[in-house]
């Protein structure tokens, strides 16, 4: 097994109990995995390989759009990960179950039926992307990876057309035929060989995109020199999404502990923290003086993780852990900084990775929150302030999640992304008025484990 292999072996998004989680799963198929690293290049495009992002874009006339999934190439089998664009129109065994189907569920579809030029080489580990409109009428994705290089790829793609064409391809520096996206993306650690090291970008976890700007968090502090393990500093990135450009001034620094992801708020970004890091931090976009916010004065909380604003702009909804718990906090912006201040904690199902907001019409948020040490999906109402709703039985290390609005917005159809089995859990929501009824209606891909222990019958049989 390479050393390389070995070291990245417990760098899961979850933490290291999802990690012992993975090794029981996959038992000897690690060794095999890392020594067949160089067999093949990327992940075979008939199957999902530990998902770790996701990304729905909606298709004009067409109930069903595109799935955009990252998949990690978590135990380093094959030489890249991959992004591929999933048409979930054409997927194969009759397709996905009716908007609101109760008969014959979960159906298990595991023709993907992927187009070859749907599929883009990325590095391995790769985070959460961000996602910007382009103007005319497309997308462009951003994905950070915590592989070699530390690489932000940008990948854009048309607006699907009548004939259900796509075209998914690499951003920025694209060449004819070009479909390995390492080759034309931005590295955060280019200054690894200079003389301080810095500044620099270790382990980029996440891509926030907001209002034409795209922020970089890592998870690693940069070292001075590199790899003296010493005079560490961590910075947010921040680029343009239009015309991305990496410059030493684009990494704005944010003390010595690094950022899980990032929330922009009119002059100031909100960061989570982990480990001795303040759960969350205020950066003055500007540059300056990082603020702590101080929530730990009012909680007794580790780390927090993911965050969101809630669509009247009152409330941050904070996902926090050691204790696994939800927190609201009230927001004024009015002051300088912006007060946070905690007004509810709400305890969670184990090891929370994930936050994702359903608008509903005159009506708050409802929050969809995504355990991986739990299995389970669990929803906020912003209205009653309690959980509501909660599904387990996902699949094996629930962490990605996107979703697509129907029945004129009053309902939703989720995909949950499982990094541990390789399968994307499909659930619907008829209407979000009443999250209790949510009902697992699909699974999309085929359970990876047949891919790692290299069992034909468990591909067919779609894993245990």
């Amino acid at each position: 097994m390479s050393p390389f292999c070995e070291s990245q072996r417990c760098q899961t998004p979850g933490n290291f109990q999802h990690c012992l989680t993975l090794l029981v799963l996959l038992g000897l198929g690690w060794a095999l995995g890392c020594q067949l690293q160089e067999v093949n290049s990327m992940p075979p495009i008939d199957a999902f390989y530990f998902p770790s992002s996701l990304a729905y874009v909606e298709r004009a006339g067409e109930e069903e759009g595109i799935l955009l999934v990252a998949n990690a190439n978590f135990d380093k089998r094959y030489k890249h990960g991959s992004f591929v664009a999933v048409d979930l129109l054409a997927l194969g065994g009759g397709g996905l179950p009716a908007f609101g189907e109760t008969e014959g569920i979960p159906k298990r579809i595991r023709e993907l039926n992927i187009r070859p030029e749907n599929a883009l080489k990325v590095s391995s580990f790769s985070g959460r992307m961000g996602v910007h409109p382009l103007p005319e009428g497309g997308m462009r994705f951003f994905l950070p990876s915590r592989s070699e290089g530390a690489l932000l790829h940008v990948m854009d793609m048309d607006a699907p057309n009548a004939e259900g064409v796509l075209n998914l391809r690499c951003a920025l520096k694209p060449e004819k035929e070009e479909s390995d996206c390492t080759r034309t993306a931005l590295s955060l650690t280019a200054n690894e060989e200079t003389k301080t090291g810095l500044p620099r970008a270790p382990s980029p976890g996440a891509a926030v995109v907001s209002e034409g700007d795209v922020w970089i968090t890592h998870m690693d502090a940069a070292d001075s020199p590199a790899n003296s393990l010493k005079n560490h500093v961590s910075y947010a990135v921040h680029l343009s999404a239009e015309k991305p450009r990496l410059t030493d001034d684009a990494f704005k620094p944010i003390g010595t502990f690094p950022s899980d992801t990032a929330l922009p708020l009119g002059e100031w970004v909100l960061l989570t923290g982990r480990g001795d890091a303040p759960a969350l931090r205020l950066l003055p976009k500007a540059g300056g003086e990082v603020v702590n916010a101080n929530i730990e004065s009012s909680l007794n909380i580790g780390e927090g993780r993911d965050l969101l604003l809630s669509s009247d702009k009152k409330q941050i909804f904070l996902l926090g852990r050691y204790p696994d718990m939800f927190l609201v906090l009230r927001l004024e912006e009015n002051r300088f900084p912006p007060s946070l201040q905690v007004i509810r904690s709400i305890p969670l199902p184990g090891a929370p990775a994930t936050l994702h907001r359903l608008e509903r019409k005159g009506q708050g948020d409802l929050v969809a929150i995504v355990s991986s040490g739990s299995s389970a999906l669990s929803f906020y109402d912003q209205d009653a302030g309690i959980l509501t709703g909660q599904l387990t039985s996902l699949g094996e290390g629930p962490f990605s999640i996107a979703s697509s609005r129907r029945k004129d917005g009053a309902g939703a159809r989720l995909f949950v992304g499982n990094f541990s089995d390789g399968r994307i859990a499909v659930v619907d929501v008829e209407d979000l008025k009443r999250p209790q009824n949510l009902r697992l209606v699909a699974f999309l891909g085929k359970s990876q484990e047949c891919l790692v222990k290299e069992d034909k019958t468990k591909c067919e049989e779609g894993g245990s």
